[in-house]
């Protein structure tokens, strides 16, 4: 069984995932004309709270979530993963639930968009309990909003 810690977020966390990010991620990332070390780095400087997903000592995954109003109801969530979460699919889907447990431990309702492309990230998010709107256009992409809330 792997060994799965959540730590905070370091650059090195950021550049060890930069190096072996899944590519329907780095697509995605291109298409909103970012980088996937530069996306990490700006994503981790903007949160107030980011972790480091580590897969028996592999970073796997990094998310996070910045508040975005005074009255702490709203944030927008992010997560970069690697492919190291392919290789784990029933451990990763297991953190993945304990992570959205923190974000709504935090605050109600967070949302982000997903590259409408990205099957197979849109359909865990459903699974998570992300509500999946509409396709509009970011950048150089059709994006899906994704909405969860504390019920």
């Amino acid at each position: 069984m792997v060994e799965i810690r959540f730590v905070p977020a370091t650059e090195e966390h950021a550049r060890a995932l930069a190096a072996d990010m899944r590519h329907e991620e780095v697509r995605e990332l291109a298409l909103m004309r970012v980088k996937p070390l530069d996306g990490l780095l700006e994503s981790m400087a903007n949160a107030d709270f980011s972790f480091a997903v580590l897969f028996d000592g592999k970073v796997g995954y990094i998310f996070g979530g910045e508040i975005l109003n005074a009255m702490g109801n709203v944030g927008l969530a992010w997560g970069l993963g690697g492919n190291v979460c392919n290789r784990y699919p029933v451990s990763f889907y297991k953190f993945s639930r304990k992570a959205i447990e923190i974000f709504l431990d935090v605050c109600p309702h967070w949302y982000n968009y997903c590259d409408a492309d990205y099957a197979k990230s849109l359909n865990w998010l459903r699974r998570l309990g992300f509500e999946i709107g509409g396709t509009q256009r970011i950048a150089d992409g059709l994006f899906r909003r994704i909405d969860i809330y504390r019920r």
